[in-house]
């Protein structure tokens, strides 16, 4: 596109947790704020809270295709390992202890 001859550019937009151009697979929060899905998924795990405004992630989102709780595979994939382990160390004591 052009306007007046000279090309125009989307303004760039960074993931501000790693630095780099947000072009596709992003997630948006409620703060407006967007983030490569990858990254906002490893943040929440550690944090969750918005890593540009501090708003707490899990009680703010937006409810649509991008929001962070929509069925993430990473978040589910780290949920059943979670569970996994949990029932793991259950059976090891009950083992043990019988």
């Amino acid at each position: 596109m052009e306007i007046n001859g000279d090309s125009y550019h989307k303004p760039r937009e960074d993931c501000a947790i790693c630095l780099d151009d947000i072009e596709t697979e992003w997630r948006e929060l409620e703060c407006r704020h967007r983030y490569h899905k990858k990254c906002i998924a490893e943040w929440i795990v550690v944090r969750a809270k918005c890593p540009m405004c501090m708003k707490n992630i899990k009680d703010n989102t937006i409810e649509d295709e991008n929001s962070i709780w929509n069925t993430d595979p990473i978040i589910i994939r780290r949920f059943v390992l979670f569970i996994v382990l949990i029932m793991g160390a259950v059976i090891v004591t009950v083992i043990c202890n019988s």
